[in-house]
């Protein structure tokens, strides 16, 4: 094996690694499919959320307790923390009940320390927020809110259907999952899945960006010498000179041949 293909391998095995633990952790948002994905259908999401929060300011009728709670985030928050949550907890949880209570859950932490940041004195605030520990962090504002008494928790039945509710509306307008009936002993269970497409598309991603990233060693041999912004250093990747994103100005600027130089030597 040539060094350029044992890095590679070693990058392989790294981003592998890593997706493994987001996925054994309820940390599935994290993952780097999951990511592009975020990025990609909460904006889109958005607006069939925003939609059917409008009817209820468009026929006159109460909201829903649960609905309440929520009224004042934006329609692409409401999207990306349902999203996210959903993509957290599927690998190891797909109970539609369950993941219905944790989409709930989340939405009362957030709100639970925005209440907190807005009553909590400043000297004590300041040292929370630089808690490093984001469970930390969360656990820490919990206590100092506590103590205020201003954030009444929910019901666990408002938090189960503001869950149910986002979660259909993710099921019904994404096509990343999939819900299904299963036998567990004598009970039914409804039960949410990634689909089959959303698999699929996971599975080719995964195969190209594990290979995309590889471990950057020494060579035990000269590498190739800069001859522009794109050919020089390793054989096989396609490394630019720098690692940033230049306008057009930067490929032929008269001192950058000098750095060639300077680097070859």
């Amino acid at each position: 094996m040539s060094v350029e293909s044992e890095m590679k391998h070693w990058g392989r095995t790294t981003y592998r690694q890593f997706q493994q633990f987001y996925r054994e952790n309820e940390r599935g948002s994290e993952l780097a499919s999951s990511k592009r994905i975020l990025n990609k259908v909460a904006p889109e999401l958005a607006q069939p959320i925003a939609d059917f929060m409008e009817r209820y300011n468009k026929e006159g009728c109460s909201m829903p307790i649960w609905l309440c709670f929520i009224a004042d985030l934006h329609p692409q928050i409401i999207a990306h923390v349902g999203l996210k949550t959903a993509l957290d907890y599927i690998p190891s949880c797909n109970a539609y009940t369950r993941l219905s209570f944790n989409i709930g859950k989340e939405f009362e932490n957030i709100l639970r320390q925005r209440v907190a940041e807005e009553t909590i004195a400043k000297n004590r605030l300041y040292d929370i927020k630089h808690t490093k520990s984001v469970k930390g962090k969360r656990m820490k504002f919990y206590t100092a809110e506590k103590n205020n008494r201003r954030f009444e928790l929910w019901e666990r039945r408002h938090k189960i259907a503001l869950g149910a509710w986002l979660l259909g509306e993710i099921v019904k307008h994404t096509g990343l999952f999939e819900v299904r009936m299963e036998r567990n002993g004598k009970k039914q269970l409804r039960v949410i899945h990634l689909s089959a497409e959303f698999k699929d598309w996971t599975r080719r991603f995964d195969h190209w960006k594990e290979v995309a990233d590889p471990i950057r060693m020494a060579l035990p041999h000269k590498p190739n010498d800069w001859s522009d912004y794109f050919n020089g250093g390793y054989e096989t990747f396609n490394d630019p000179f720098v690692m940033n994103k230049p306008n057009k100005s930067h490929y032929n600027f008269n001192d950058l041949r000098k750095m060639y130089v300077s680097v070859n030597n």
